[in-house]
């Protein structure tokens, strides 16, 4: 094997899969003018792929596209309910939730594709743009304005979202969207946000959200109060943070407890639950990131129609 195609850092070695998952022709010319945003894996190793057309925000539709672990395209979900799809996160189950940064909703699917849940929503009023006549039906404060992220307690079903675009907020809720507890508003400080633009839970009840203008990682417990934060998750040199969209975009944990995030800059991060930091390489802007049983890692690249990365660990 060519050792000038390995990457990676430490123990985390992989090798890029050339042209994997080809994108099929879905909707206004999905093949041709898209970006890929979400990526996340279900137990059989089936890879769920969020587009969305362009250009954003003049055009507002998508899709979740569906492919086994060799690529092969299987199906595609919502291609006539999505406006904006994000980031994307699978349960034990293999229920799909998704986030829709436009329409102000959080969805529950089913693996057969059937929208089980839908929470928040909207009314159409008016806007220069498309995606601003899409206003949330929310009161300040409460669940939704422009989600990023959604995920599930393993153990108790309750749902975390960062809650994103329109308002600095993250909000627990049971199972069913009642709100258990909300937390956070616009700053630099503790408990402050600039965007919540990801979200994710530990095996210890802890909550991480990635920050992403401020180029950090706060972390609360699941009753929302402040525990501790990492800063400067990309680079210490401020210079590249000009741009918000350069910051900390999606994170997800390991079975060897090892946070993965990706940014906008480009930089991989390795982090310890501990803190630590364990090494960074660059694959480039990744907007999403998944792992599967495998140790396999699908990244959601920024790029358009570059679409999805995944790199086999060796």
């Amino acid at each position: 094997m060519n050792n000038n195609n390995i990457v990676g850092v430490g123990n985390y070695q992989y090798r890029l899969i050339e042209n994997w998952g080809q994108i099929p022709n879905i909707g206004k010319d999905l093949k041709n003018n898209f970006i890929v945003s979400g990526v996340a894996c279900d137990s059989r190793d089936n890879v769920y792929v969020a587009v969305r057309n362009l250009p954003y925000p003049q055009t507002l539709s998508g899709a979740i596209l569906v492919f086994n672990r060799d690529g092969k395209f299987i199906k595609s979900i919502g291609e006539n309910i999505f406006t904006t799809p994000h980031l994307l996160y699978i349960n034990s189950n293999d229920e799909i939730f998704y986030t829709d940064a436009t329409d102000h909703t959080v969805r529950k699917i089913s693996p057969s594709g059937k929208i089980q849940m839908t929470l928040g929503g909207y009314t159409l009023g008016e806007g220069k743009r498309p995606i601003d006549r899409f206003k949330t039906i929310s009161p300040d404060g409460k669940p939704f304005n422009r989600p990023t992220k959604i995920v599930e307690h393993k153990t108790t079903g309750e749902l975390f979202v960062s809650d994103g675009y329109g308002q600095n907020r993250v909000h627990r809720l049971k199972p069913d969207g009642e709100v258990i507890v909300s937390w956070g508003e616009t700053g630099k400080g503790k408990s402050q946000f600039e965007l919540p633009h990801s979200i994710n839970l530990d095996n210890r009840d802890r909550v991480f959200v990635l920050d992403r203008p401020n180029n950090r990682c706060q972390i609360f417990n699941i009753n929302g109060d402040y525990l501790e934060e990492w800063g400067n998750i990309v680079s210490d040199n401020e210079q590249i943070l000009s741009s918000g969209e350069k910051g900390p975009n999606d994170l997800i944990i390991d079975e060897q407890d090892v946070l993965h995030i990706v940014s906008g800059f480009g930089k991989l991060s390795l982090i310890s639950l501990n803190g630590d930091r364990l090494g960074e390489w660059t694959p480039g802007p990744s907007h999403g990131i998944c792992i599967d049983k495998h140790g396999d890692l699908y990244l959601a690249m920024l790029r358009n129609g570059e679409g999805l990365r995944k790199y086999i660990r060796i």
